[in-house]
């Protein structure tokens, strides 16, 4: 995103896709790159199949990229992996 124009972690109203896992999935790192908790927090979203369901925090980012508004949904764990292992400047 160029520019940020809102950050938030609201409460989810429906099922959303989780935007992080894609970048988590397309990074390229084994299993055992991960620590065990990040394992962990990686598996169980894949179980879930990757989605924020109905009533979990999440992350909500909206801005502008290359002049176009652009949303950002991911489940907080996921996120905070994503930012300690700088997969989206990837």
């Amino acid at each position: 995103m160029d520019t940020l124009l809102a950050d938030e972690r609201p409460i989810a109203r429906k099922e959303y896709h989780c935007q992080a896992s894609d970048w988590i999935r397309e990074c390229g790192w084994a299993d055992g790159d991960w620590s065990q908790d990040e394992a962990a927090a990686i598996e169980a979203a894949k179980t879930d199949g990757w989605k924020i369901h109905k009533g979990e925090r999440y992350v909500y980012q909206t801005g502008v990229s290359d002049g176009e508004m652009v949303t950002f949904r991911a489940k907080v764990c996921l996120h905070e992996i994503c930012l300690r292992h700088n997969l989206y400047d990837a």
